[in-house]
């Protein structure tokens, strides 16, 4: 089970977050339909939703490791105190795991070794990505523009999360991984657009 980051990494993500929701202007809302792809992941059941205390000018979408949920991230958003933000804590829903055995937990797919050259779960990383982008669309037609949308996580979850920043018809505030990694490393290249060469990136390890 991937563990949570120490108390401090708090401060440093509310700088993150305060930079990159700054540094882009308020805009419209752009009305994007919701993603067509073929296969989406699916989730435990609703996402943990912590509304904003304020005005709702930002969401930052946050995806957990494996094994964990989102209700184990949740409390950060009280943490990092941010009035405007809305945040989203999507739970991936059980499924087997090679590299622990075929063991069934929570996982944004599978994992079938740590070596480079160990092949990758890409129709389960693009099920995972079409379902970020599908939250990421529900936040558009609610009035919050692409440029106020953060996404980001821990472990697995980071990994997806920078493969839907990548991916993004359009630039998004920021993406940050936390003990994250690339993964479809060998694909990724040719599914970069736009938007996601023009969205910030911040990673760190914990």
């Amino acid at each position: 089970m991937a563990r949570r980051p120490y108390a401090g990494t708090s401060r440093l993500l509310r700088l993150l977050l305060a930079v990159a929701l700054a540094l882009v202007p308020l805009a419209a809302a752009w009305d994007a339909p919701l993603p067509t792809h073929r296969r989406v992941t699916r989730m435990a059941g609703p996402p943990v939703v912590v509304p904003a205390k304020g005005a709702h000018a930002a969401t930052v979408i946050w995806l957990h490791g494996l094994g964990d949920s989102g209700s184990g991230w949740a409390p950060i958003a009280h943490e990092l105190d941010m009035p405007h933000v809305k945040w989203v804590f999507p739970s991936a829903g059980d499924r087997p795991v090679t590299l622990n055995g075929g063991m069934r937990m929570p996982a944004w797919a599978d994992i079938l070794g740590l070596s480079l050259e160990s092949p990758e779960d890409e129709e389960g990383t693009m099920a995972t990505r079409n379902l970020i982008h599908s939250l990421i669309a529900d936040e558009m037609k609610a009035g919050v523009a692409a440029n106020r949308i953060v996404v980001g996580g821990f472990s697995q979850g980071a990994a997806m999360a920078c493969v839907a920043a990548l991916t993004h018809e359009q630039s998004l505030a920021g993406c940050f991984l936390l003990s994250g990694y690339l993964t479809l490393r060998n694909k990724i290249s040719s599914l970069l657009t736009d938007g996601g060469r023009a969205t910030p990136f911040f990673q760190a390890l914990l």
